[in-house]
């Protein structure tokens, strides 16, 4: 178990792809497709010292939105192609330091109660550990 739930916090980073598509009276319709971006941040906990890790579902989900600015509309696709945890770094190192993450896969996501589980191939992590509301 960790020490403190400090030491079991996680920082997620999202890449992935935008496709954006920008209209504008004056000048028409522009397409814009970008690879292999940071998409999007968020943060969970090691919950499992073999590696299962608790973040909310929006975090790791796709998304799609709209801005309008006058004459002006923007629709933005964003699709996550992977799905970093980095774990707290030791000394000096920065958060999220290359170093100390890992690739996790999706072990399973619930949209209506906002969580998802992630893993990542770790082993011996500190952990904390979640309650029972029945006790």
């Amino acid at each position: 178990m960790a020490a403190s739930p400090v030491d079991a916090t996680v920082f997620i980073r999202l890449v992935g792809s935008v496709h954006a598509e920008i209209e504008d009276t004056g000048t028409g319709k522009q397409t814009i497709d970008l690879e292999r971006i940071e998409i999007g941040t968020g943060s969970g906990f090691v919950i499992s010292p073999h590696g299962y890790v608790l973040t909310n579902e929006h975090v790791i989900r796709d998304n799609a939105f709209t801005i309008t600015n006058g004459l002006r509309k923007g629709k933005f696709t964003l699709k996550v192609a992977r799905i970093d945890v980095c774990l707290p770094s030791a000394g000096s190192t920065p958060p999220g330091d290359r170093s100390q993450c890992f690739e996790a896969s999706v072990h399973s996501s619930n949209t209506a109660l906002d969580l998802a589980i992630l893993f990542i191939s770790a082993s011996d992590l500190p952990y904390v550990a979640l309650g029972d509301s029945d006790v």
